[in-house]
């Protein structure tokens, strides 16, 4: 059995620097995010070259997100009342789960665990050895598996190792189908695909290279017994090489296709700025005999993405989209397609080598705490463990429709809460139901909850929801690395108006000094950490980068929530930001959306952003486009998003480069004329610097905010350098190596 018994060697210091943009490595052909060293607020360190301006050298790398980096050593804990030891190479469930004879599963540990929780008079602690565990069903825990007291039900990785709790399936029997191209016969198990990995890669679906493709019209039909966009023609010629157009999907980004998205304004023709990024699936391609193909979009998703009644985010027909999802598209190194009809993937491997290391997700769900109202699961901790390959194919049929930030409409037929109490609920308190993905880790109904030093890695949909009914849950030290939709979203919309089984809020989360790096990987339009309703938190030392859209989303509700009062004492601080909203618009590192706490409120239960660090210097010029060109009621890329419905919001001491403009305050355009439209929202700032002071409104103290200081990056002020030094994780933390 192969183990990781490496050894933290003299301690990686991995706190952000003074100095620099963040430099990108490449290690055993991952990209790494920033582990740095601690140097002189007047120093300048550079990698591979000398810069003159204090923040525009890069830091220093080394492996903080890697598969080469050092195991934390994480000793046996003497004191347990009780120490079960899983090895699924050595060990058997019939066994009594010693560190000479080990079970063989968490289900068998889980029992055992379960036994001892009787009597403990100390924390019950499961040792699982290193290497992959693998995993067919939810892992799921109960108020059953609750620590009792002060003490703790822990699961971690033996000493020296780590876990692997793996929901894939390993393909390695592969066959030469033409050219570069190989294939390998799906194991039946897997009903369907939609991600797959390898050698520690996500590979792309075979897509067309051409942002081009645009429909002719959109054709309305029967859908839910009214008439609704549900078809699209298409000129005959583009769907023409396809041998199965039903097999396709259709992409939506945004305008990052630049030049396409455009409506008329006055006559003018201006960009059409979206969060927007949805999939269409088709389910059927009907030639029409006049040099145009129909085709049929499934389970109304054209509807949801084509008739939301604003006419700025919904998708006309001229859009542009890309094809995905066709094995004449597979021209590229690392695309893939999966013929459903005869069981059998292709791929252009990147290297030879990756063909030992080709994992297809198999299991939605790894992890699922899952208490009740009446038996919460409590004091529960998971350490050193890693979470790899979770599935998420629903929207191969249903589609994926974003509506805002995470919250998509992912099918039609609502679940069974949303028709609570004699009506329909969702999301947006519209008439389509709307949810969000699937979580690798779900939480609902517990307490003393906390992840320490684990990864969750290269994931379908969501790393971990933190949905209904919890307190006092904590991340701290862990890795989200390359997950297809957020990396944590926490809260729950619709609090205020139901009451089954919505019961709870979050409270008291607490995430610090972890790495989101290349979440929103594949549904764009998600965030990094997304706080929807939550009554005390704090978000700091973290770092974002490579995101699509916005960093962190924090609230919700609009202008037609004002009597909510639930999400509340928010405060984001020390963090740091690279390249973030790197491919929608209308996001930001920040954004600010919905009411937080009631009028006058104290100002500790405002939502505070103090302290951080947004470095997004090396920004795609299409974020940088002449404002008469983009509608100026959407931001490009702000520093930060004040968004409808908001109040007590603070923002001091953060440092900006690369924001289009420094702060947005979106309502103010459509209000700015209205007598005291904002002196009761409470909204507060100073001590903020920029390298541009371009912001809405162009005079920030309008609203109570003090313009920010103009920053010139080849003079660097004192004030600033701290912030920068501050920003980023706490020097001494070490991060674990990607499994």
């Amino acid at each position: 059995m192969t183990r990781n018994r490496g050894l933290v060697a003299g301690g990686v210091i991995v706190a952000i620097a003074a100095i620099g943009a963040v430099a990108v490595a490449t290690v055993a052909g991952r990209s790494t995010a920033p582990t740095t060293t601690v140097a002189p607020a007047t120093t300048t360190t550079a990698t591979t070259t000398t810069v003159a301006s204090p923040l525009a050298g890069p830091f220093e790398f080394r492996d903080l997100v890697s598969p080469t980096g050092p195991v934390v050593e994480n000793p046996v804990l003497e004191s347990a009342a009780a120490s079960i030891f899983v090895d699924p190479a050595d060990g058997a469930d019939s066994a009594p789960g010693t560190l000479e004879r080990p079970v063989a599963t968490l289900e068998a540990a889980q029992r055992l665990a379960r036994t001892a929780l009787e009597s403990a008079e100390d924390d019950v602690v499961v040792y699982l050895r290193g290497g992959i565990h693998p995993r067919s069903e939810t892992f799921t825990f109960t108020a059953a598996d609750s620590g009792r007291g002060a003490n703790a039900m822990i699961y971690r990785s033996y000493p020296g190792e780590q876990a692997v709790l793996e929901g894939g399936v390993r393909i390695d029997s592969w066959e030469m189908a033409s050219g570069e191209i190989m294939v390998a016969a799906v194991p039946a198990a897997i009903d369907d695909m939609r991600q797959f990995f390898a050698a520690g890669q996500r590979q792309p679906r075979a897509r067309s290279a051409q942002a081009d493709a645009t429909a002719l019209e959109f054709i309305r039909g029967p859908l839910y017994d009214r008439q609704r966009n549900v078809a699209m023609t298409v000129d005959s010629a583009l769907v023409a090489e396809f041998s199965h157009p039903e097999d396709l999907e259709l992409v939506y980004v945004g305008v990052a296709l630049a030049g396409h998205g455009v409506v008329r304004s006055n006559g003018t023709e201006i960009e059409r700025p979206s969060w927007k990024s949805h999939r269409l699936p088709v389910s059927a391609a009907i030639d029409r005999g006049d040099g145009t193909t129909q085709l049929d979009i499934g389970n109304g998703a054209l509807y949801q993405a084509s008739e939301r009644g604003y006419q700025l985010i919904e998708l006309l027909p001229g859009d542009p989209f890309f094809f995905e999802n066709a094995v004449e598209l597979l021209d590229e190194p690392g695309e893939w397609f999966f013929d459903p009809r005869d069981r059998l993937l292709y791929w252009w491997p990147p290297e030879p080598a990756a063909l030992g290391d080709a994992w297809i997700p198999n299991l939605d769900v790894l992890l699922n705490i899952n208490g009740t109202l009446q038996e919460p699961v409590r004091n529960v901790r998971f350490e050193g463990l890693a979470f790899r390959h979770s599935a998420y194919t629903i929207p191969n049929k249903a589609g994926s429709v974003v509506s805002q930030a995470s919250s998509w409409f992912t099918g039609w037929e609502p679940p069974a809460w949303m028709e609570a109490g004699g009506r329909r609920h969702s999301f947006l308190n519209r008439s389509r139901p709307s949810g969000h993905p699937i979580a690798t880790v779900q939480i609902a109904s517990a307490s003393d909850v906390a992840f320490t030093g684990n990864v969750l890695t290269e994931l379908g949909a969501v790393g971990v929801m933190v949905h209904n009914d919890v307190h006092r849950v904590e991340f701290d030290g862990n890795l989200f690395v390359d997950i297809s939709a957020d990396a944590l979203v926490a809260g729950h919309p619709e609090h205020d108006v139901i009451d089954e089984p919505m019961e709870g809020l979050v409270t008291d989360l607490r995430f610090t000094n972890n790495v989101i790096d290349r979440s929103g990987a594949e549904f764009y339009g998600s965030v990094g950490v997304q706080l929807i309703k939550v009554d005390g938190a704090t978000i700091s030392h973290n770092l974002f980068r490579d995101l699509p859209y916005t960093a962190l989303s924090l609230g919700w509700g609009w202008e037609h929530n004002q009597a909510s009062t639930t999400h509340r004492a928010i405060t984001v601080e020390n963090n740091y930001f690279e390249n973030v909203v790197s491919l929608l618009y209308d996001g930001a590192p920040f954004y600010v959306l919905g009411p937080v706490a009631e009028p006058g409120a104290a100002r500790q239960d405002y939502t505070r952003i103090r302290g951080n660090f947004v470095n997004n210097a090396a920004a795609d010029p299409q974020f940088k486009a002449p404002g008469e060109l983009i509608d100026p009621g959407f931001a490009k890329r702000p520093g930060v998003q004040l968004d409808e419905g908001i109040r007590n919001v603070a923002v001091d001491d953060n440092v900006f480069l690369g924001a289009t403009v420094w702060l947005q305050l979106t309502t103010w355009q459509a209000n700015r004329n209205v007598p005291g439209w904002s002196a009761g929202l409470s909204i507060e700032g100073s001590g903020n610097w920029s390298d541009t002071l371009a912001a809405i409104p162009g005079d920030p103290a309008l609203v109570g905010i003090e313009q920010a200081s103009l920053l010139d990056v080849e003079s660097v002020p004192e004030r600033v350098l701290e912030i920068v030094a501050g920003a980023g994780l706490e020097a001494g933390v070490t991060m674990p190596p990607l499994p």
